[in-house]
């Protein structure tokens, strides 16, 4: 039975995405090919998964980038018109007020870089979406193949029936005439 084969848990490292593959085989070629086959298929649900979440934060960042922008262009759009009309800046309050419009100009356009930042390296994350699997304890199969000792049982088996044989025809002859005088 494949489900009595073959047992998967998660190792508790705090590591995430490790799972621990125990297989029983009668053959270890077998065993070794079924914890291959279930590490592939845990390491392409992995992929998944991860595929998933990124496109979703990616999503999410791309609106965030583009309001961001929006907002950037914005701020540049004031400092412009700040800057249309007083041309001749020479009163401390227009120095205060226009200090104040390029210093939040420069904070948005610091978000927008930064959300763009991040918008490229959740896209270089999801190209590179697919976990490495490493075995921590490789299957090995034995040097030399391994079989029943088919020969060395029918020996024993001969031998044992002979055996057998030989008590029952004692047995039969040394009772076999006081079971007769009694039937």
């Amino acid at each position: 039975d494949l489900a009595a084969a073959i047992e998967v848990g998660s190792v508790g490292t705090g590591l995430g995405n490790i799972i621990q593959v125990t297989v029983k085989a009668p053959y270890p070629w077998l065993a070794r090919d079924l914890a291959e086959q279930t590490v592939t298929i845990g390491q392409e649900a992995f992929r998944k998964v991860r595929i998933e979440r990124s496109e979703t934060i990616l999503s999410r960042l791309l609106v965030a980038s583009e309001a961001a922008r929006r907002d950037w262009d914005e701020a540049a759009r004031v400092a412009s018109e700040f800057k249309g009309k007083n041309r001749s800046i020479s009163l401390p309050e227009q120095h205060y007020a226009l200090d104040r419009i390029l210093m939040e100009k420069q904070l948005k356009e610091q978000k927008y870089v930064m959300a763009r930042r991040e918008v490229e390296q959740l896209a270089l994350e999801q190209e590179k979406a697919a976990p490495p699997a490493m075995l921590l304890d490789n299957a090995t199969t034995p040097p030399w193949r391994t079989r029943p000792k088919r020969m060395l049982l029918a020996i024993v088996g001969l031998v044992l029936g002979g055996a057998g044989s030989c008590a029952g025809v004692l047995a039969w002859s040394l009772l076999g005439p006081e079971l007769r005088k009694r039937a």
